[in-house]
């Protein structure tokens, strides 16, 4: 069994929250923990049932034109169809989850615009 943290932040693109995202966690040991943004740009990451992600190193990616997606009661997260692919931006730092610590990330889209 992993060691998991709470993990949250919020979405923003141009300083404007993103709703319906869908914010993964990959961690470089364990399964992925997955979030759904609230109408503010909030997320909290869960793994499997229980909230949080596992410890340790990895890297975060979302997936914005996912919405309206909505996360089920099992914590599935469910989307509506697309006409397309998603649009994946995937973060290059790697993140570091701190077990007993805040772990607040806050992503800004915008930064990772391709221009």
């Amino acid at each position: 069994m992993f060691n998991l943290a709470e993990v949250t932040g919020r979405v923003t693109d141009n300083g404007k929250p993103v709703e319906g995202a869908i914010v993964e966690f990959f961690p470089t040991d364990g399964r992925t923990s997955v979030g759904v943004t609230d109408g503010a740009g909030n997320y909290n990451l869960r793994y499997s049932d229980e909230f949080g992600a596992v410890v340790g190193e990895g890297k975060f990616q979302v997936t914005p034109e996912s919405a309206p997606a909505a996360a089920a009661g099992d914590g599935d997260v469910v989307a509506p169809p697309m006409e397309g692919p998603p649009k994946i931006i995937r973060l290059p730092e790697l993140y570091t989850i701190k077990e007993d610590e805040e772990n607040k990330f806050d992503i800004d889209m915008s930064k990772y615009a391709k221009k």
